[in-house]
């Protein structure tokens, strides 16, 4: 197993097919709530600085749901439209404190060397589009990378390693998966086209990320144990670490990152049964297919 784990493993590294896409996926709603450009009060999000601007209209922030749910045949009538902003309204107050607690935190405790660092990290995944978005709310840091040079949010999100990253992302498909999925407002298509359309963002993480080996996982009927997810747990809080230490001061060296990759994935065959080892070889394999080949 070991042997396979590991062949397989060399063919996949640093493949798109399992890497969180960069550019393709549309957030489902567009909000200032990751914008700490504002202060740290109540006007966070931006809402009370463009009332005291006077007309600006407010950004619809369903765009991105609206648009997935129309290209399926299925769009949002008006009265749906103003349930879900009130559902928004009425959760992400206390969404958006937890946020701002973790950024603060990880301030903090990292200081500025931290988020000089992860803000030109910020600014060149900006560059392409991206950076590390959860699927759910629109980042700051991906269009152009300039707004997200100001925002020690797209810092964080920058390293996907980083435990604050981490439970950003999780808090993100919480809500999306308990509050936006289950809406009484939306009818069962929409709930499912919404449920699958993240768990497409979520498995995109790769098997490094927990919630989406959680996916994997049941997607075969082998759903990961409680007895597992604790364990499983722990070995991905060692690989990020371990992969953070590589990355200090710059650019890792790739060598090293593949075998912290290798032998992660080891231990990780380890804890599962075989019907979920089966799974993970199968995720692998994929994902050494989908590789793209070097130029000849």
């Amino acid at each position: 197993m070991k042997p396979l784990l590991i062949a397989i493993f060399i063919a996949m590294s640093a493949s798109p097919a399992l890497a969180q896409d960069d550019g393709g996926i549309e957030p489902l709603f567009s909000s200032d709530l990751l914008d700490f450009d504002a202060d740290a009060g109540g006007n966070r999000g931006g809402r009370g600085q463009q009332g005291q601007q006077g007309q600006q209209a407010a950004p619809d922030r369903l765009v991105g749901l609206k648009n997935l749910l129309s290209k399926n045949n299925s769009p949002l009538t008006a009265d749906q439209e103003k349930s879900l902003n009130a559902l928004l309204d009425a959760e992400l107050p206390a969404l958006q404190s937890r946020v701002f607690q973790l950024v603060q935190g990880q301030r903090g405790q990292d200081g500025a060397a931290f988020f000089e660092q992860g803000q030109g990290d910020g600014q060149r995944r900006g560059n392409r589009g991206g950076g590390n978005r959860g699927g759910g709310f629109e980042g700051r840091g991906g269009r152009g990378g300039q707004r997200g040079n100001n925002n020690p949010l797209a810092a964080i999100m920058s390293n996907p390693d980083n435990p604050v990253a981490v439970e950003l992302l999780r808090l993100n498909d919480e809500f999306i998966f308990t509050k936006v999925a289950t809406a009484p407002a939306l009818n069962p298509d929409q709930q499912n086209l919404i449920r699958n359309y993240h768990k497409d963002v979520v498995r995109a993480r790769g098997i490094y990320n927990l919630e989406a080996l959680k996916i994997v996982m049941e997607d075969v009927g082998a759903p990961l144990t409680p007895e597992q997810i604790p364990q499983i747990e722990a070995l991905y809080a060692e690989h990020r670490q371990a992969k953070m230490q590589l990355t200090q001061g710059g650019a890792a060296d790739p060598a090293k990152l593949t075998a912290q990759d290798q032998q992660t994935a080891v231990k990780l065959s380890s804890l599962l049964n075989a019907a979920q080892r089966k799974a993970l070889l199968d995720q692998m394999r994929k994902a050494a297919q989908a590789k793209p080949q070097p130029a000849r």
